[in-house]
């Protein structure tokens, strides 16, 4: 049975954020969606502050969060001139399973 807001109850899906592969492979292999669709992180609520810039508590998964400035990757003049589907494919931080397209 399922309960609360987001509720996930035994279908969670476990992956390493720093893989560059990760959110790819679980689209295509295990959710059998678009390859560009980000992961919403679970994090322990102590160590969410050294990924995330939170203005308040998330318990619930409610809210989107930008990732810590510390934790952006700068990117190369060749990929700030990129387009279209080719943005998604660029690293945005050490965490690219979970970091959608920047703005």
């Amino acid at each position: 049975m399922e309960f609360g807001p987001r509720a996930l109850g035994s279908r969670s899906i476990l992956g390493d954020p720093r893989s560059s592969q990760m959110q790819s492979l679980m689209n295509q292999k295990i959710k059998y969606r678009e390859s560009f669709r980000p992961f919403a992180p679970a994090v322990l609520a102590e160590a969410a502050s050294e990924c995330f810039d939170l203005k308040h508590p998330n318990p619930y998964m409610l809210f989107t969060a930008p990732v810590q400035n510390q934790r952006r990757l700068e990117l190369s003049d060749e990929q700030r001139r990129l387009k279209g589907m080719k943005l998604p494919h660029v690293p945005r931080s050490d965490l690219p399973a979970i970091t959608h397209v920047l703005s």
